[in-house]
């Protein structure tokens, strides 16, 4: 394989790689004397800016164990264990904004992933050293997050305590009056911003449009995500203390988008578009919206279908020229 770039890390183990062109697709290996090397793929290099690759953890293979307990402090039996890569912060999201939204659908694949035993302990071999976020998940319960850090010289011991919850039930229109069977739902607490990583719960709509989903008690805003097909994400802010919601799915409009690049007006192929839509004067009241999203064709054309209302924003992501609002 081709080696494009050898640098050394300094007495802080920092480390930095100038003169790389801006693309995707890069691979980095980190090799130290005595420790197994640890390969990142998928590196993304955009022009004019500096891409962050956070820690890179270098050791053997170790075991992260812990606990999982409810309110009360009692172990929880059965419950779902995940692990999923942490350290992540909000300019990160920021930064994937457009892969969050093109699978705000889709829960996130963990590392790892584990049952608890019946006193609500759990144990996770071979995982790497690094920085993670463990989650817990039992039937009737908040989930617990617990960010965690492993290192080769001990198991760390994770206490996770699942919160109380509250039911959230609705109904998932199209138009006026026509149940929508299928439609993938995910709830979020609005004022938790990494929420979008690893806080949203997942259910779907049954033959009759209807669904219930847990969720943690308490004052809380909700953020309501619905997608099904034909139709662009529905968006909702949802009062505190709203126990029943309507999600209606309209058609809407199509809107035919042409991204050109100055100074000569060439079309940019590959990037994507999100463009939000409501009837709210701001994005982001508590009035229903949409958000859809799309990648430009090589004539750097894209086509969104949209519910009629007032476009709130547009944001746009590619590859190697970088994004904007």
């Amino acid at each position: 394989e081709e080696v494009l770039s050898r640098v050394k890390s300094d007495e802080r183990g920092r480390f930095g790689i100038g003169d790389v062109s801006a693309g995707e697709g890069y691979v980095l290996k980190a090799v130290a004397a005595s420790l197994p090397e640890r390969t990142l793929t998928g590196i993304e290099v955009q022009d004019g800016k500096v891409s962050q690759l956070g820690k890179i953890w270098l050791g053997r293979p170790t075991r992260l164990v812990g606990r999982v307990l409810d309110p009360l402090g009692r172990g929880v039996s059965g419950a779902v264990v995940q692990v999923h890569a942490g350290g992540r912060g909000w300019a990160e999201m920021m930064s994937n904004m457009v892969e969050l939204f093109e699978h705000l659908d889709t829960e996130p694949e963990p590392l790892a992933k584990t049952l608890t035993d019946r006193d609500g302990t759990f144990e996770i071999e071979e995982i790497e050293p690094g920085s993670y976020t463990v989650i817990a998940r039992a039937a009737g319960h908040g989930q617990g997050v617990r960010e965690t850090v492993v290192t080769a010289s001990a198991p760390p011991d994770v206490e996770i305590r699942l919160v109380p919850a509250r039911t959230v039930r609705g109904i998932v229109l199209e138009g006026k009056n026509t149940p929508l069977p299928g439609a993938r739902i995910a709830v979020l607490t609005s004022n938790d911003p990494l929420a979008f990583l690893y806080g949203r719960r997942f259910t779907e709509s049954g033959p009759d449009g209807r669904f219930a989903i847990d969720v943690a008690s308490g004052g809380q805003q909700l953020m309501v995500l619905a997608t099904a097909a034909g139709f662009p994400t529905y968006m909702e802010m949802v009062p505190p203390g709203s126990d029943e919601i309507r999600i209606v799915f309209e058609r809407g409009c199509t809107v035919n988008i042409e991204l050109l690049a100055m100074p000569d007006d060439t079309p940019v192929e590959g990037a994507s578009i999100i463009l939000a839509v409501s009837d709210a004067t701001t994005f982001g009241q508590q009035e229903p919206g949409a958000v859809a999203n799309g990648r430009t064709d090589a004539q750097g054309r894209v086509r969104l279908v949209v519910p009629t209302g007032r476009i709130q924003g547009a944001f746009v992501s590619h590859p190697v020229r970088g994004g904007g609002m």
